[in-house]
């Protein structure tokens, strides 16, 4: 890796070792700086680009944001991406606006991808300026292709819908936008199909210990401060519940103008961590002067990851803000692979099973008896909730949180793991350290369900097959609930590889092969796309499409190497026949023709194509 992310990774190491972090050791924080940065990236919100005013109520955003690019050119000169989380433009999504915000963009920022959300103050404002007091559907189609246009010549990033993701050193990038004007609000419309393709793009070669990163505009309703005022609409319990099965989703969102940084800025309860960006333009209840520009440093290690504020006008990193996502905090109070039939030995009895948290024992070990033939991958366990909230109902009518914290009762330092099959020969299979989690930033109508989410402590380990799990704490225990958990499964077959292998096949270089060979290899994958993009694809499906798009790969005729002829005597006809054959064997350039798509082969694999696909849909029909 390259030099300067080691060096940054020292520096934001140091954020860790001054103690404010609650969800990683000192030890941990400390050996970071050795480790290896593998992602880093900056993320804003909020710009705000205006163009064309006479006098301004703030420093003008744009110069704000060009100084941002180039602090961020120096401070950052391995950074792999920048996200913006939407509000690129003042009030309208104008094209002027779009010009310059895109044309600073390409002409001062030097991170190798930009990634661009669309936020409400882009669609909310007709072409005249006013803000929209009713639907319009013609005004927010203009606004739609402009945004799509624009994100399409700067940043590469080509969508058939306003929704996209990308992927950038092997991390994966999600971008939820609105499809529509909702209410003036501020809120977006997402659709059931959006909704449909966020669980498929998740699954996407998931991996529990990398973090998913998800962007958008308006934050889930009730979870950071204010969020049940400015939320991103209906959809937020859908897509909690999406969350819920890849808890190392990090969640980043603007529009609420807190200003909060750090640990203030974050809520958790097991559906990801969701992070409140501070605004460019101004903030409301923090970081509140007029020139207050900050946004964050992510780097990201293979155990943890680190968000650092930056202050963009004092050009400073706010190491002491530093928040840390660790593996056990992003895997999350929720666990989409719990094990069922799980019983409790010993002193601790049904009440860690009751699913009450207010019902608790103390112990110092823990047996879990399993069904015969289980698999686990880990245990997670929780104290009884310690909660505290201190706040009031601000100038806007919405929670204005002041003070929150979230503490585990009576929780030892450490604890080990042991499995066995019959409950006689052990084998330890994993041995942590407790520390203490802390959750912030919470709105008005969900205390209850923060206190009753959080506090989570996972124990992972290589999946084995066991008939008993032991559980050693390092001294007394006062525990609430525990859980056996099994290896992680996204909710949705992984396409990736047929979604890539399908892009390469429609897109072959029409350089390399022959026209006749592309344009039949392209007409005989067609009739796939609806499978390699589908939501509703099965793993066996997702097989099948694969062997046909193995077939068809293997169809494209390479173009023969042309040859010079020095026989002036040479015929057309004779130079031409000599790279063919009609009867499908070698050719008399030594290569097998039959490696190309000649219309009878085509015509038998273009209908093995249609016969495949059409059981794929027989099947589907049965199986309704």
């Amino acid at each position: 890796m390259k030099g300067a992310k080691k060096i940054f990774a020292a520096i934001l190491a140091g954020a860790c070792l001054s103690g404010v972090s609650p969800f990683a050791s000192s030890a941990a924080a400390e050996a970071a700086a050795e480790e290896e940065v593998l992602l880093n990236f900056q993320v804003v919100s909020d710009i705000h680009y205006e163009t064309g005013r006479a006098s301004y109520q703030y420093p003008k955003f744009a110069e704000k944001f060009r100084n941002a690019l180039a602090i961020n050119e120096e401070k950052f000169p391995e950074s792999d991406a920048l996200v913006v989380a939407g509000d690129v433009s003042y009030n309208m999504g104008k094209e002027a606006e779009y010009e310059g915000f895109f044309g600073d963009l390409s002409r001062y920022g030097s991170a190798p991808v930009n990634i661009v959300a669309m936020g409400n103050h882009e669609y909310e404002w007709d072409e005249s300026g006013q803000k929209l007091t009713g639907r319009s559907d013609a005004d927010f189609s203009i606004k739609k292709e402009r945004y799509m246009r624009y994100v399409s010549e700067y940043t590469g990033i080509s969508s058939e819908t306003i929704y996209f993701d990308t992927w950038v050193n092997d991390y994966h990038f999600i971008v939820l936008n609105t499809e529509g004007w909702v209410n003036g609000n501020g809120d977006a419309y997402i659709s059931d199909a959006q909704l449909a393709w966020l669980k498929r793009a998740l699954a996407q070669r998931a991996d529990e210990n990398k973090p998913i990163f998800v962007i958008a505009h308006q934050p889930l309703s009730d979870t950071t401060n204010r969020s049940d005022a400015w939320p991103i609409g209906e959809a937020s319990d859908q897509i909690k519940e999406l969350f819920a099965d890849y808890p190392q989703v990090i969640y980043f969102s603007g529009h609420v103008h807190n200003g909060h940084i750090g640990y203030k800025a974050v809520y958790n309860a097991g559906y990801g961590t969701l992070v409140d960006l501070p605004a460019f333009q101004y903030n409301e209840l923090e970081n509140t002067e007029a020139g207050s520009a900050i946004g964050y440093n992510v780097s990201v290690y293979a155990d943890k990851t680190l968000l650092t504020p930056i202050d963009y006008i004092t050009e400073e990193l706010l190491t002491e803000e530093t928040i840390v996502v660790d593996k056990a905090w992003y895997e999350g109070a929720a666990d989409a692979a719990d094990l069922s039939g799980v019983t409790v030995e010993g002193a601790a009895g049904a009440a860690l099973t009751d699913g009450n948290t207010k019902t608790t024992s103390e112990t110092e070990s823990v047996m879990l008896s399993l069904p015969a033939g289980t698999k686990v991958s880990g245990i997670r366990f929780r104290g009884a909730p310690v909660p505290s909230v201190q706040g009031t109902v601000g100038i806007w009518g919405a929670y204005d949180m002041q003070a929150s914290t979230y503490t585990l009762s009576d929780m030892p330092e450490s604890c080990k793991v042991s499995v066995s099959a019959d409950g006689e020969t052990w084998k330890e299979v994993a041995d942590r350290e407790i520390s203490v989690r802390y959750g912030t930033a919470l709105s008005n109508e969900n205390r209850t369900e923060w206190s009753e989410a959080l506090g989570w402590v996972k124990v992972s380990f290589e999946e084995q097959e066991a008939g008993y799990v032991k559980i050693e704490f390092g001294g007394p225990c006062i525990l609430s609930e525990i859980r056996a958990t099994g290896a992680f499964t996204p909710s949705f077959p992984d396409t990736y590889e047929i979604q890539k292998l399908y892009e390469s096949l429609m897109n072959a270089d029409a350089d390399l092969y022959t026209a006749e060979s592309i344009e039949a290899v392209r007409a005989e994958i067609a009739a796939l796309k609806s499978f390699v993009y589908g939501t509703s694809i099965s793993e066996r499906e997702v097989e099948q499409v694969k062997a046909l798009l193995d077939q068809a790969a293997e169809k494209l005729e390479e173009k023969k190497a042309e040859v010079p002829d020095s026989s002036s005597g040479t015929s057309d006809s004779a130079s031409s026949g000599a790279g063919s054959s009609s009867d499908g064997g070698e050719s008399s350039g030594g290569k097998p023709s039959g490696k190309g798509c000649g219309s009878t082969a085509l015509s038998v694999v273009g209908i093995g194509a249609m016969l495949v696909s059409a059981y794929i849909f027989a099947g589907r029909k049965r199986n309704r």
